[in-house]
Parts: structure tokens; C-alpha cells; sequence
């Protein structure tokens, strides 16, 4: 995993990466009333997540990772896991992204989006009744997608990967259907995390290094690639 190689993008690429990640995965667009464009800001508890993003196109932000002060945060319990922030400059390219329509942007997906999306919400699990190395694998859709959007996603799934990619499904809990996850199939999962490798090694996201959750905490100084 040491040789993995970062995928060499444009700085158009690269910016529409993080643009498209902000959409689907951690993040979220915004502007400033006074702006006349949007900027992208990324929210995580794990830091190198953030760094991740940073490193892929640097000159669209001026600030580094920063830790948000809790006190002033709104929605946060007080023994929270800490927060951290990332935000771009404004950028008009990130106006005229978020205004296309989400099957535009499925169109736009690609293997690089999908690594990355999985280090935001995929996850990892090994399956109970086995001793040996048999994982399953999901991504987090949340509720954004409609029925007919995932249909559509998981046909573009298909080119992208060259496979049967799995199935969408929703997992019911007591307070009624939470959003959609992706039941991603071992084919696919193994191109998606190759892809993922490539920007970090979390220790509870790949296989090779599974955490369980009980013993996360004590994992912070994840590997970032430069």
C-alpha cells in the first residue's frame, strides 16, 4: 500500500471532484450573501479526511483544516467527538455545478469521485458468523437520492465499475426508514477501495487494518498521501 500513486487530475478535474464530493458526500455549498459566487465547506470529525481534500487541489483553499469551536456550534452535544472545518474561496465553477440537475452529476461520476465518496460514507463490516476475512461492504446515500435517481445511479455504477455493483436498500429502524445505502458487491467494492488506498489508509474503512468500533477512538494519526 506504501506504492500506491495518487491519480494525476487537471486542476479542472480536481476541482470538479471536490465539487461533486461536496453534493453527494461531507460537504455543502455555500454563499455568501454579499458574494456572487458559492464556496465549498467540508465538515468531519476526522481530520485527515479533510487534509485529504486539501491536498487534491490546494490553490482552491486559502485556509487550512481548522478545529470549529464547539461552544458556538448549534446542534452539538457537549461530549461530542471534536469537529474540524475545511472552506474554499469563492469560485464561479462551484456556482455553475450546483445548479445542474443530479443526473447531470451522475453523468459526471467516476472511479476517483467514488473512492472518495467511500472514505466519506462507506463503511466496513465483518460479517458475524465468520472467524476469517469476509467483509461486506456499504456506502451511505442519505436522502438525497429519489428512487428513479438511484435507478439511474446504479446503471452509471455499472459502466463505471464494469460489474454488477450490488443493490440499493433502506434500513428500517425503530422511528421508521432511515436514508439509502449502497449494498455494494465484492467485485465492486475491491475497485472502489483500490481507488481509496490511494489518498489514506483508515483503519475501520479497508479490510487489511479493520478496527472495530470499539477501539476507534484510539486511532487518530491516519496515514495521508502527499
Amino acid at each position: 500500500m506504501g506504492n500506491q500513486q495518487l491519480r494525476v487530475l487537471t486542476e479542472e478535474e480536481a476541482l470538479d471532484s471536490l465539487i461533486k464530493n461536496a453534493i453527494i458526500g461531507d460537504g455543502s455549498l455555500w454563499k455568501h450573501p454579499e458574494c456572487v459566487n458559492k464556496k465549498l465547506i467540508f465538515t468531519s470529525t476526522t481530520p485527515e479526511l479533510l487534509q485529504i481534500k486539501l491536498n487534491i487541489y490546494p490553490k482552491v483553499f486559502r485556509t487550512g483544516v481548522s478545529l470549529v469551536k464547539t461552544d458556538t456550534h448549534m446542534g452539538r452535544f457537549p461530549n461530542a467527538a471534536p469537529l474540524y472545518r475545511l472552506a474554499s474561496t469563492v469560485h464561479a465553477r462551484i456556482t455553475e455545478l450546483s445548479t445542474i440537475s443530479r443526473f447531470e452529476l451522475i453523468d459526471m461520476l467516476n472511479l476517483h469521485d467514488l473512492g472518495l465518496y467511500y472514505l466519506d460514507d462507506g463503511s466496513c463490516h465483518k460479517r458475524k458468523d465468520t472467524k476469517g476475512s469476509c467483509f461486506r461492504y456499504n456506502i451511505a446515500l442519505g436522502k438525497t437520492f429519489t428512487e428513479k435517481e438511484l435507478n439511474y445511479l446504479g446503471k452509471r455504477l455499472e459502466d463505471i465499475l464494469g460489474c454488477y455493483v450490488g443493490r440499493f436498500g433502506q434500513e428500517n429502524k425503530p422511528k421508521g426508514k432511515l436514508g439509502w445505502y449502497w449494498h455494494m458487491t465484492n467485485e465492486a467494492a475491491n475497485l472502489i477501495l483500490e481507488e481509496a488506498r490511494s489518498y489514506s489508509v483508515l483503519p475501520h474503512k479497508f479490510p487489511e487494518t479493520y478496527v472495530p468500533r470499539s477501539e476507534r477512538s484510539k486511532f487518530r494519526d491516519y496515514p495521508v498521501r502527499e
